[in-house]
Protein backbone atom coordinates (compact mmCIF):
# COMPACT_ATOMS: atom_id res chain seq x y z
CA UNK A 1 0.00 0.00 0.00
CA UNK A 2 1.16 3.47 -1.11
CA UNK A 3 2.14 5.90 1.69
CA UNK A 4 -0.52 8.33 0.92
CA UNK A 5 1.49 11.17 2.11
CA UNK A 6 3.66 10.36 -0.70
CA UNK A 7 0.76 11.69 -2.88
CA UNK A 8 0.44 14.83 -1.44
CA UNK A 9 1.95 18.48 -0.72
CA UNK A 10 1.09 18.94 -5.13
CA UNK A 11 2.82 15.42 -5.89
CA UNK A 12 1.80 14.86 -9.83
CA UNK A 13 2.79 12.05 -12.18
CA UNK A 14 5.75 13.68 -14.51
CA UNK A 15 6.04 10.67 -16.87
CA UNK A 16 5.18 7.14 -18.45
CA UNK A 17 7.07 4.25 -17.79
CA UNK A 18 6.32 1.74 -20.67
CA UNK A 19 7.25 -1.93 -21.34
CA UNK A 20 7.55 -4.00 -24.06
CA UNK A 21 9.01 -7.64 -25.67
CA UNK A 22 9.82 -6.00 -29.31
CA UNK A 23 13.43 -5.70 -28.87
CA UNK A 24 13.67 -4.92 -32.64
CA UNK A 25 12.19 -1.76 -32.61
CA UNK A 26 15.05 -0.28 -30.78
CA UNK A 27 18.39 0.62 -31.19
CA UNK A 28 21.60 2.33 -29.82
CA UNK A 29 22.51 5.96 -29.68
CA UNK A 30 26.19 5.99 -31.43
CA UNK A 31 27.50 7.14 -28.81
CA UNK A 32 27.04 4.75 -26.32
CA UNK A 33 29.93 3.23 -24.57
CA UNK A 34 31.03 -0.63 -25.35
CA UNK A 35 29.20 -3.17 -24.23
CA UNK A 36 30.61 -5.31 -21.55
CA UNK A 37 29.37 -9.13 -21.29
CA UNK A 38 30.50 -9.01 -17.56
CA UNK A 39 28.08 -6.02 -16.72
CA UNK A 40 25.35 -8.22 -18.92
CA UNK A 41 25.57 -10.87 -16.74
CA UNK A 42 25.72 -9.14 -13.45
CA UNK A 43 22.39 -7.63 -14.44
CA UNK A 44 20.80 -10.67 -15.56
CA UNK A 45 21.29 -12.26 -11.92
CA UNK A 46 20.16 -8.84 -10.51
CA UNK A 47 16.91 -9.36 -13.08
CA UNK A 48 16.19 -12.71 -12.07
CA UNK A 49 15.81 -11.95 -8.95
CA UNK A 50 14.42 -8.89 -8.40
CA UNK A 51 13.27 -7.83 -11.77
CA UNK A 52 14.28 -4.19 -14.03
CA UNK A 53 14.00 -1.43 -11.18
CA UNK A 54 15.62 1.15 -13.01
CA UNK A 55 13.70 2.21 -17.08
CA UNK A 56 15.75 2.63 -20.37
CA UNK A 57 15.90 6.04 -21.50
CA UNK A 58 14.79 6.06 -25.28
CA UNK A 59 13.74 8.52 -28.13
CA UNK A 60 10.83 8.89 -29.83
CA UNK A 61 12.52 7.00 -32.26
CA UNK A 62 13.02 4.52 -30.72
CA UNK A 63 17.22 5.03 -30.04
CA UNK A 64 18.59 4.27 -26.22
CA UNK A 65 21.04 6.66 -25.00
CA UNK A 66 20.96 5.23 -21.39
CA UNK A 67 20.69 1.98 -20.54
CA UNK A 68 22.61 -0.37 -23.15
CA UNK A 69 23.42 -2.74 -20.84
CA UNK A 70 20.28 -2.68 -18.90
CA UNK A 71 18.18 -3.51 -22.79
CA UNK A 72 20.97 -6.30 -23.39
CA UNK A 73 20.37 -8.12 -19.99
CA UNK A 74 16.38 -7.59 -20.52
CA UNK A 75 16.70 -9.04 -23.81
CA UNK A 76 18.70 -12.20 -23.20
CA UNK A 77 16.70 -12.96 -20.59
CA UNK A 78 13.53 -12.64 -23.12
CA UNK A 79 11.56 -10.35 -20.21
CA UNK A 80 9.56 -7.25 -20.58
CA UNK A 81 11.67 -4.59 -20.53
CA UNK A 82 10.70 -0.81 -19.09
CA UNK A 83 11.29 2.26 -20.71
CA UNK A 84 10.99 6.06 -20.72
CA UNK A 85 10.20 7.81 -23.96
CA UNK A 86 11.97 11.66 -23.82
CA UNK A 87 13.45 13.62 -26.97
CA UNK A 88 14.32 16.13 -24.54
CA UNK A 89 17.91 15.20 -24.99
CA UNK A 90 21.17 16.37 -26.81
CA UNK A 91 25.00 15.36 -26.47
CA UNK A 92 25.40 17.65 -23.41
CA UNK A 93 22.72 16.18 -21.66
CA UNK A 94 24.18 12.11 -22.73
CA UNK A 95 27.56 13.61 -21.44
CA UNK A 96 25.88 14.98 -18.20
CA UNK A 97 24.63 11.02 -17.90
CA UNK A 98 27.70 9.60 -18.23
CA UNK A 99 29.57 11.58 -15.81
CA UNK A 100 26.97 11.28 -13.26
CA UNK A 101 27.23 6.83 -13.76
CA UNK A 102 29.32 5.77 -11.16
CA UNK A 103 30.07 2.67 -13.08
CA UNK A 104 31.57 3.96 -16.05
CA UNK A 105 35.30 3.57 -15.99
CA UNK A 106 37.73 5.97 -18.02
CA UNK A 107 37.93 3.53 -20.92
CA UNK A 108 34.43 3.79 -20.84
CA UNK A 109 34.73 7.70 -21.43
CA UNK A 110 37.65 7.08 -23.78
CA UNK A 111 35.86 4.98 -26.02
CA UNK A 112 32.61 7.30 -26.41
CA UNK A 113 34.79 10.14 -27.04
CA UNK A 114 37.04 8.48 -29.67
CA UNK A 115 33.35 7.21 -31.06
CA UNK A 116 32.56 10.75 -31.92
CA UNK A 117 35.45 11.35 -33.82
CA UNK A 118 37.84 13.45 -30.75
CA UNK A 119 40.97 12.78 -32.06
CA UNK A 120 42.70 13.40 -28.73
CA UNK A 121 41.04 10.23 -27.67
CA UNK A 122 41.35 8.48 -30.94
CA UNK A 123 45.14 9.48 -30.42
CA UNK A 124 45.57 7.49 -26.50
CA UNK A 125 43.81 4.69 -27.99
CA UNK A 126 46.08 3.87 -31.18
CA UNK A 127 49.07 4.76 -28.56
CA UNK A 128 47.43 2.47 -25.89
CA UNK A 129 47.64 -0.21 -28.68
CA UNK A 130 51.18 0.01 -29.82
CA UNK A 131 52.51 -0.02 -26.21
CA UNK A 132 50.77 -1.78 -24.52
CA UNK A 133 49.10 0.18 -21.66
CA UNK A 134 46.02 0.74 -20.74
CA UNK A 135 44.29 3.54 -21.71
CA UNK A 136 42.83 4.92 -18.94
CA UNK A 137 46.72 4.91 -17.67
CA UNK A 138 48.19 6.28 -21.35
CA UNK A 139 45.03 8.74 -20.77
CA UNK A 140 45.96 10.34 -17.23
CA UNK A 141 49.67 10.52 -18.02
CA UNK A 142 49.49 11.94 -21.32
CA UNK A 143 46.43 14.72 -20.71
CA UNK A 144 47.88 18.42 -20.70
CA UNK A 145 45.48 19.36 -17.68
CA UNK A 146 46.87 17.35 -15.40
CA UNK A 147 46.51 13.72 -13.78
CA UNK A 148 42.50 14.12 -12.96
CA UNK A 149 39.74 12.82 -14.79
CA UNK A 150 37.17 15.12 -14.92
CA UNK A 151 38.49 16.92 -18.44
CA UNK A 152 38.68 12.81 -19.56
CA UNK A 153 35.09 12.30 -18.87
CA UNK A 154 33.86 16.06 -20.25
CA UNK A 155 35.65 15.17 -23.80
CA UNK A 156 37.99 18.18 -22.78
CA UNK A 157 41.01 16.04 -22.98
CA UNK A 158 43.99 17.83 -24.55
CA UNK A 159 47.52 15.70 -25.61
CA UNK A 160 51.21 17.09 -26.32
CA UNK A 161 52.56 16.90 -29.46
CA UNK A 162 52.63 13.55 -31.00
CA UNK A 163 56.21 13.27 -31.72
CA UNK A 164 56.62 14.73 -27.70
CA UNK A 165 54.37 11.72 -26.99
CA UNK A 166 56.13 9.11 -28.86
CA UNK A 167 59.50 10.10 -27.67
CA UNK A 168 58.87 9.88 -24.18
CA UNK A 169 56.77 6.05 -24.97
CA UNK A 170 59.99 4.79 -26.48
CA UNK A 171 62.06 6.35 -23.65
CA UNK A 172 59.35 4.22 -21.01
CA UNK A 173 60.05 1.22 -22.95
CA UNK A 174 63.74 1.16 -21.29
CA UNK A 175 62.36 0.42 -17.63
CA UNK A 176 60.76 -2.46 -18.48
CA UNK A 177 62.52 -4.42 -16.17
CA UNK A 178 60.57 -2.88 -13.20
CA UNK A 179 57.38 -4.94 -12.50
CA UNK A 180 54.94 -1.99 -12.16
CA UNK A 181 56.57 0.00 -15.02
CA UNK A 182 53.68 0.23 -16.77
CA UNK A 183 51.14 1.21 -13.68
CA UNK A 184 49.81 4.74 -13.78
CA UNK A 185 51.99 6.14 -10.82
CA UNK A 186 55.05 5.08 -11.99
CA UNK A 187 54.62 6.12 -15.40
CA UNK A 188 52.84 9.71 -14.55
CA UNK A 189 55.47 9.92 -12.07
CA UNK A 190 58.90 9.73 -15.06
CA UNK A 191 56.59 11.30 -17.67
CA UNK A 192 56.47 14.68 -15.19
CA UNK A 193 60.07 14.34 -14.38
CA UNK A 194 61.25 13.29 -17.99
CA UNK A 195 59.68 16.51 -19.42
CA UNK A 196 61.45 18.81 -16.65
CA UNK A 197 63.44 21.26 -18.71
CA UNK A 198 67.05 19.88 -19.61
CA UNK A 199 67.02 16.58 -17.86
CA UNK A 200 69.59 14.19 -18.67
CA UNK A 201 67.80 10.94 -19.91
CA UNK A 202 70.63 8.42 -19.61
CA UNK A 203 71.30 9.94 -15.97
CA UNK A 204 67.39 9.87 -15.16
CA UNK A 205 67.46 5.77 -16.06
CA UNK A 206 70.57 5.27 -14.29
CA UNK A 207 69.40 6.82 -11.19
CA UNK A 208 66.04 4.73 -11.13
CA UNK A 209 68.08 1.60 -12.06
CA UNK A 210 70.05 1.86 -9.04
CA UNK A 211 67.43 2.55 -6.38
CA UNK A 212 65.28 0.13 -8.44
CA UNK A 213 63.55 -1.39 -5.12
CA UNK A 214 61.80 1.93 -4.44
CA UNK A 215 59.57 1.80 -7.32
CA UNK A 216 59.11 -2.29 -6.74
CA UNK A 217 55.31 -1.85 -4.90
CA UNK A 218 53.02 1.03 -5.42
CA UNK A 219 53.23 4.22 -4.20
CA UNK A 220 51.38 8.02 -4.75
CA UNK A 221 52.35 9.44 -7.58
CA UNK A 222 53.91 12.47 -5.61
CA UNK A 223 56.68 10.23 -3.64
CA UNK A 224 57.49 8.17 -6.82
CA UNK A 225 58.19 11.90 -8.68
CA UNK A 226 60.03 13.20 -5.34
CA UNK A 227 62.29 9.80 -5.44
CA UNK A 228 62.91 10.07 -8.92
CA UNK A 229 63.92 14.18 -8.46
CA UNK A 230 66.45 13.17 -5.04
CA UNK A 231 67.92 10.30 -6.69
CA UNK A 232 68.55 12.60 -10.12
CA UNK A 233 69.41 15.55 -7.65
CA UNK A 234 71.97 13.13 -5.39
CA UNK A 235 75.82 14.03 -5.88
CA UNK A 236 74.94 16.84 -8.29
CA UNK A 237 77.61 19.83 -7.77
CA UNK A 238 76.12 22.61 -9.55
CA UNK A 239 72.43 23.39 -9.15
CA UNK A 240 71.99 24.61 -12.65
CA UNK A 241 72.53 21.15 -13.29
CA UNK A 242 69.65 19.93 -10.73
CA UNK A 243 65.96 19.01 -11.71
Amino acid sequence: MINQRLLTEGATPCTTVYETKNYSTFTMHEFNRNIKTSKIEALKKSYSAFGQQVPILVSSKGVIFDGNHRFYACKELDMLFKFIITDEVDEDLIRNLNNTQHNWTIQDFIDSNAKKGNKNYIQVLRLSKKYGIRPAVMARTLAKQGKGTSDIKNGKMILHPKSFLESFLEYHKRFVFLRRFKDAYFMQALFEVWSTKNVDEDRLYQQIVKNMEMFEFSIPYRDAVERMRNNYNHNLKKEENMI
